[in-house]
């Protein structure tokens, strides 16, 4: 994203750290629901979430490891898979990112992402509808020439057309 032009309340979702940390709750709830579907000992799930600790697990440090990482394999997904293994016990290793490919950590971590910048955005958008009904209402009667195609049409007002 441009900086000028991103809002600040938005910027924050985008950043590589965040990314990193979406991915990291996709994976884990992945590991969770095999755990529930006995796919996995039971235990695995919260012995994971306890390596995570203490939270957040995604440091700056983290991510500058998975960037240092990419930089050498090419492969955003699996420098974070190799950094996040590299910090679990030896017998979680092979939990984390079992049978799953790219897609499906990256597809729902965006999803998770424009969700929040979604909320953000129409937390926005509620203030803007509450201005346009008090201008609508102010202008009501302020008469305006409509236009068609970039000609004049019939007259309307600017309430209508704030509405």
């Amino acid at each position: 994203m441009i900086p000028r032009y991103t809002p600040k309340e938005i910027a924050p979702i985008w950043t590589p750290k965040a990314q990193f940390s979406t991915w990291l709750d996709v994976e884990l709830a992945a590991i969770i629901a095999r755990c529930n579907l006995g796919l996995y000992p039971e235990n695995i799930a919260v012995r994971i979430a306890l390596e995570m600790m203490p939270v957040p697990f995604m440091t700056d440090q983290r991510v500058l490891e998975i960037q240092e990482r990419d930089r050498v394999i090419e492969h955003d997904l699996q420098a974070f898979v190799d950094v996040v293994r590299s910090y679990l016990p030896e017998d979680l290793r092979r939990y984390f990112h079992d049978g799953l490919t790219s897609y499906d950590t990256e597809v729902p971590a965006l999803a998770l992402q424009f969700n929040a910048a979604g909320e953000v955005l129409l937390a926005d958008m509620e203030k803007l509808i509450e201005a346009l009904r008090v201008q609508a209402s102010r202008q009501m009667w302020t008469y305006r020439m409509g236009s068609t195609h970039g000609q004049d049409a019939e007259v309307t007002t600017f309430g209508w057309l704030l509405c």
